[in-house]
């Protein structure tokens, strides 16, 4: 296998974070590390507004940014348009659907070896959006047709893949978003308890925007607080908005001693306060894969998500977590009281999820696959 030269297409990237960029981070630092050539191209402005340098390099990635042609807010990718300049490469990995910049992509540079991983967007529009008649027309004039003429689509999700072979996408293969082995080490949340004076809580970790659900938890921690006196909740996670709102809450319901927003928090301090929690809780609108899960199972914890999106494929109900309806605000207490009553069902539930994301999500084990694919590829298009 000799070093190849990988050209990545994605919205946003480092210092930017969230699902896909850690996953495209983490791939990429690997295969760097394995000998190959990787440049990823990006926006050069932040969810925020801030702007980021042209040329950058992160753990031998070379990064390469630009400036919108047309931009109506970073959250939603489909509506910002800009040009990558791609050299001689072997191999285009594009990221993230809906996206013009990947139609574009796809037909300039249709003599590539060309992957895409959407990260269910697909699936993934706004309620309001996925009724439009925009929407629409874009899949079938657009996002389909590109889908179907690259050479591979990375779904994150046995239940992805699903969708796209009946969309009669047979060219895909399951490549999530995985976790380090170090992530399985035991850590001490005495340090982080002590911190934020916390004894009992629940966890939720992930950028605070409305479709991950946080002013809803909020709402269903007010339907329990008073038969948990000694339970908190923690948010912890970048304000895309809600920050705010939820703290506003948490003030108007008198329990805004008892809801912890610790802003974004290191790694270190990320694996203690799901070690300390009774159970991580994320009542998103909707999740590609849900990283945030995995990482909960690797410090034996229980979840609870929403039936949405690749999270059903990754949090199996009564067995590794519990699932509930999104919006369903009863439901989702019914859910967080049962866990808080049966700790030994915790226990036991966070056991069976330790074992899954050891044998399933590993990046190491990823990362082969994905390299195999990469080679697969360009040895094809050599002797094709």
């Amino acid at each position: 296998m000799y070093g190849m030269r990988i050209n990545t297409i994605i919205q946003s990237f480092y210092p930017v974070t969230g699902g896909a960029e850690t996953h495209v981070y983490e791939i990429n630092k690997e295969l760097v590390r394995r000998g190959h050539d990787v440049t990823v191209h990006t926006l050069a402005v932040t969810i925020d507004g801030k702007r980021l340098p042209l040329y950058d390099e992160i753990e031998g990635i070379k990064i390469r940014r630009y400036k919108p042609i047309i931009s109506f807010g970073q959250q939603h990718i489909f509506m910002n348009f800009w040009v990558p300049k791609i050299n001689d490469c072997d191999i285009i990995d594009l990221q993230g659907y809906p996206s013009l910049v990947n139609d574009y992509i796809c037909f300039k540079y249709k003599k590539n070896a060309i992957v895409f991983t959407p990260h269910g967007g697909l699936f993934n529009a706004p309620p309001k959006f996925t009724v439009s008649s925009m929407f629409k027309i874009y899949n079938k004039f657009l996002g389909f047709r590109t889908l179907k003429r690259i050479d591979t689509v990375i779904a994150q999700t046995e239940g992805e893949k699903k969708r796209y072979k009946a969309m009669g996408i047979e060219k895909v293969i399951v490549g999530p978003s995985g976790l380090h082995d170090m992530v399985f080490e035991k850590y001490n949340a005495e340090n982080i308890k002590s911190k934020y004076g916390l004894t009992k809580y629940m966890f939720f970790l992930g950028r605070m925007f409305y479709e991950k659900g946080p002013c809803n938890l909020v709402k269903v921690f007010v339907l329990i607080k008073d038969k948990f006196k000694d339970v908190s909740l923690v948010f912890a996670g970048p304000d895309a908005g809600e920050v705010a709102k939820v703290k506003k809450l948490a003030k108007e319901f008198g329990i805004e001693d008892r809801v912890i927003y610790a802003g974004r928090v290191s790694e270190k301090e990320k694996y203690e306060l799901f070690a300390g929690c009774e159970f991580f809780v994320l009542p998103s609108m909707f999740e590609a894969q849900g990283i945030v899960f995995i990482e909960a199972f690797a410090q034996g914890k229980p979840v609870i998500g929403t039936r949405v999106g690749g999270v059903p494929w990754v949090v199996e109900d009564n067995v590794t977590g519990l699932l509930v309806d999104y919006g369903d605000i009863k439901g989702l207490a019914e859910k967080m009281e049962y866990l808080l009553e049966n700790p030994e069902i915790c226990k036991k539930m966070g056991a069976k999820g330790k074992e899954v994301a050891w044998q399933k999500y590993r990046w190491k084990n990823i990362i082969d696959r994905i390299e195999a694919l990469y080679q697969e590829l360009v040895d094809k298009r050599a002797t094709g």
